[in-house]
């Protein structure tokens, strides 16, 4: 595998490929391993705007959230051989079916894929992020999950920490870069260039798609990759700034101009309730914090049933019980060892009203800042709201202990987990979406996202893995297209 340093180096002054993806995340890593391993004689070429690490590049992640200013977005990503999971807690869980289901208390939902088309690539991502045991059922059979009483309003459910990553732990493998090296050098099929951003593109000549995009370092140089297919993984916020930017400054008529950018989505973390016990009871939810089977941390959970979301009309959620730090439990009354906190990680609705706008200030590589227009919309709130009081219903009808619910400001800005999604969003018309149930770009024949940006809803579960599972589902479209050139 040559590694050309554009920064250092010289690549041919049109370097032609088969097929070229833009990040070396793990979504534009996952994918260019598999492409260069079933079509060996196909040239495969990866850009990456950053580094071996995070360096000078992560200054073109500037920009600014208008509305629920909850992190800077230049820290929010990385540019680098690994990209986000250089910030990755490694959390991992697929989508559940209901995710893909159009519901009709929630605006603009349902997949233009089934569960079932989704699901045949779990295991394949599972073993991608070396999870070595994939067994995704609710009820974990290595994992001491308290007995319920009522699963009406929440069911078991749990979620595998990946060793793909970069915190100091005894696990920890590094990003999918670091941990797959060997692999990635041994395939003589595929370039990857780093410190290659792409500033610019050039159409076919009957206009149906690209046929190739210009790459620029910091001190100016640039190099024309021209390729038969184009693979966009480069993350949900640049994803859509670059095809929106690509169409703005050249007019370019896509069906689907009006979408690009259109429902962002994140995943609201908010700490709805207290649980306290008249006794010690971290022994008793150990292994909701946490329990190695396998290679893989385990984490038990609980989720908002499927019935109860239909009955209540709600978003999905699901619940992370974390053992309290002394200084916030109940004025003093409880000892640490008899409190817990509960956490909440909700589904976004996805609104247009969520979008990326293209500042007039430019970044260092002379492209549009983004501006990121995000809120909860009322559906959110609602759904929020009524999840805290249900954690009281459900620990009293459970055993549980005693819940004490926090109070909800709708002026307080609401952390997310920095899962940006939604802003290619696939569907089946370019009125309602950006790509196609193959996350081909409506209008451009060999263009494709991959990753969180053309998630049509979110669920209740990081995105990491789900992303890799679209990734490899997109692959095999490639495959199949290019096998038979």
């Amino acid at each position: 595998m040559p590694l050309y340093d554009f920064d250092l180096t010289s690549v041919n002054a049109q370097q032609n490929s088969d097929i070229c993806i833009v990040g070396a995340g793990v979504v534009g890593l996952s994918t260019a391993v598999k492409l260069a391993q079933q079509l060996p004689h196909k040239k495969i070429v990866l850009l990456e705007s950053g580094g071996a690490t995070p360096d000078a590049a992560q200054a073109a992640n500037e920009g600014e959230i208008i509305g629920n200013n909850a992190y800077a977005l230049i820290s929010s990503r990385a540019r680098a051989l690994g990209g986000s999971q250089w910030f990755w807690g490694g959390n991992s869980r697929p989508l559940q079916p209901i995710d893909f289901k159009k519901r009709n208390w929630v605006a603009n939902s349902g997949w233009p894929i089934s569960y079932a088309q989704f699901s045949e690539h779990i295991e394949s991502a599972t073993q991608l992020l070396d999870i070595d045991n994939s067994d995704w059922s609710n009820q974990h059979p290595n994992l001491k999950q308290v007995k319920l009483n009522n699963t009406e309003l929440f069911d078991h459910t749990h979620f595998k920490l990946s060793p793909q990553i970069t915190h100091t732990s005894e696990v920890a493998t590094g990003t999918f870069y670091q941990s797959k090296q060997t692999l990635i050098e041994s395939l003589d099929n595929l370039d990857i260039i780093t410190h290659a951003t792409v500033v610019d593109y050039q159409l076919k000549d009957n206009h149906s798609g690209f046929a190739s995009l210009t790459i620029a370092n910091l001190q100016q140089k640039q190099h024309v990759i021209k390729a038969e297919s184009f693979i966009f993984a480069a993350g949900a916020l640049e994803n859509a700034r670059i095809l929106k930017y690509f169409t703005e400054k050249d007019d370019l008529n896509l069906p689907c101009r009006d979408v690009i950018g259109k429902y962002f989505m994140e995943h609201p973390h908010r700490f709805l309730n207290i649980l306290v016990s008249g006794k010690e009871i971290h022994s008793k939810y150990q292994d909701y914090f946490g329990k190695f089977v396998g290679s893989a941390m385990h984490q038990a959970r609980f989720t908002l049933s499927e019935n109860f979301q239909r009955q209540e009309k709600l978003n999905n959620c699901t619940l992370t019980f974390l053992p309290s730090d002394q200084k916030n439990n109940i004025k003093g009354a409880f000892s640490r060892e008899q409190v817990l906190f509960v956490v909440a990680l909700m589904e976004q609705e996805p609104q247009a009203s969520n979008y990326i706008q293209l500042d007039a200030q430019k970044d260092i590589f002379n492209i549009p800042k983004i501006k990121l227009h995000w809120s909860l919309s009322d559906q959110d709130w609602t759904t929020l709201k009524k999840v805290s009081k249900t954690v009281d219903q459900f620990v009293g009808v459970n055993r549980l202990g005693r819940s004490f619910s926090k109070t909800f400001n709708r002026k307080v800005t609401v952390r997310g987990g920095h899962h940006h999604m939604g802003t290619t969003r696939m569907g089946t018309s370019p009125t309602e979406a950006v790509v196609d149930k193959d996350c081909r770009v409506f209008g451009l024949d060999n263009v494709y996202m991959a990753g969180g940006s053309v998630f049509p809803t979110g669920g209740a579960v990081n995105p990491t893995i789900n992303m890799v599972i679209l990734a490899q589902r997109l692959a095999d479209t490639i495959i199949k297209k290019h096998a038979h050139e």
